[in-house]
């Protein structure tokens, strides 16, 4: 599981508010916090180039992380120190904004801790790296004029084979059967992506020289992940069915990802008084919907009811309908006039059948893309 830079702000805004008490009201900022967290920012974007690609630091386009044993371990040790030198900060000698900052900051350390170093996800679980290799960015993002964003994504490709063969080099045999089921379809996914959905957005570039360092990139990435789909396939036969956090590993997860020190027996308690609510209502929402109909008919009967002109224009007629909602209602204002759109995407997304993206707060660009996975069709009938 990937966990981006931005953690549980729900959470983390209560915290960092309790913190904003205990700062010095009316305390002027500390310039030793910004020069800290300006360096925080500079070497997660320099460990997670893809992240900051996302966001719009397109200086980093192209480029992947170094996921060799070595450069995960070194970042790990980075990650800790910076988290040592955030505690130091006394919060009394910050103000209210920087209060919040150092809480935020120090969620988001602990997530990124959990997940390399407790959990040892790059070792463990295919699903890690899913993120860092979702090249929409450059395909769906019209941040650049076509020609820029094909160098980029070229770029990018041809770092694809080396990648994978890190990949491989550090997950762990036997791999659970969900987590390798994962893999296939992402690796798989994108594979057939890069191979016949990539090539058609990039068709209007005339350079042909560029066009063909595009292809021979294409066909590298095309091999490499059909390459590391076929190693899974071949672990098959030896995967277990040992998924499961477990019971310790699953509460240190909430306390760091989440900032939740609840117990579980009152999670779940809690939990199942939420499901048998909702279970009541859908079954009420049926008795309107498909009268003297099971639970499941009526849910296979919802679910065959599809949008006239598929799912994906549906969702670009629903956008629409938000912001003209949002407008009427003066609800909030909207600074530009840049509309949302509805986009094809990797099977990597299919795990989220709707995944909404925005140009990135460092740049300007499209308000909103709200994307469906391309391979949503092996997940859903």
């Amino acid at each position: 599981m990937v966990r981006r830079l931005t953690a549980a702000l729900g959470v983390i805004a209560v915290v960092a508010l309790v913190s904003g008490c205990r700062a010095q009201e009316g305390a002027a900022p500390s310039p030793e916090w910004d020069a800290f967290a300006a360096d925080f920012e500079a070497a997660y974007m320099e460990a997670n180039p893809q992240f900051a690609v996302s966001q719009g630091r397109h200086e980093f386009d192209g480029r992947l992380p170094d996921w060799s044993a070595e450069a995960i371990k070194g970042w790990i040790a980075s990650l800790r120190a910076l988290r040592d030198k955030a505690e130091a900060f006394d919060e009394e000698s910050l103000d209210p904004r920087q209060a919040f900052d150092r809480e935020h900051l120090l969620a988001v350390i602990d997530g990124e801790l959990f997940w390399r170093a407790t959990a040892q996800w790059p070792f463990r679980n295919p699903a890690f790296y899913a993120f860092a290799l979702d090249p929409n960015v450059y395909v769906t993002r019209e941040y650049a004029p076509p020609a820029r964003r094909l160098a980029a994504y070229t770029a990018y490709a041809k770092q694809i084979p080396g990648a994978v063969a890190q990949i491989k080099a550090n997950l762990r045999t036997p791999l659970p059967r969900p987590y390798l089921d994962i893999g296939v379809l992402t690796f798989g996914g994108l594979a057939d992506y890069y191979a016949n959905d990539v090539p058609e957005v990039f068709t209007p570039v005339t350079d042909s020289a560029l066009q063909a360092e595009f292809q021979a990139a294409i066909d590298g990435a095309v091999t490499a992940m059909r390459d590391i789909v076929a190693f899974l396939e071949e672990q098959r036969p030896r995967a277990t069915d040992d998924f499961a956090l477990g019971a310790d590993l699953f509460s240190a997860m909430l306390r760091a990802t989440e900032r939740v020190d609840i117990p579980l027996d009152e999670l779940e308690r809690v939990g199942r008084l939420d499901l048998a609510r909702n279970v009541d209502a859908l079954r009420q929402a049926c008795g309107a919907h498909a009268p003297g109909k099971s639970i499941p008919d009526c849910v296979a009967q919802s679910t065959a009811n599809k949008p006239e002109g598929g799912t994906v224009a549906a969702a670009g007629r629903q956008l629409d309908d938000l912001r003209s909602f949002i407008l009427e209602k003066n609800i909030v204002t909207i600074p530009g006039p840049e509309t949302g759109s509805g986009r094809r995407v990797a099977a990597l997304s299919a795990l989220q059948p709707r995944v909404y993206r925005h140009a990135g707060p460092l740049r300007g660009g499209p308000a909103v893309d709200l994307l469906r996975g391309a391979a949503q069709s092996r997940l859903v009938p």
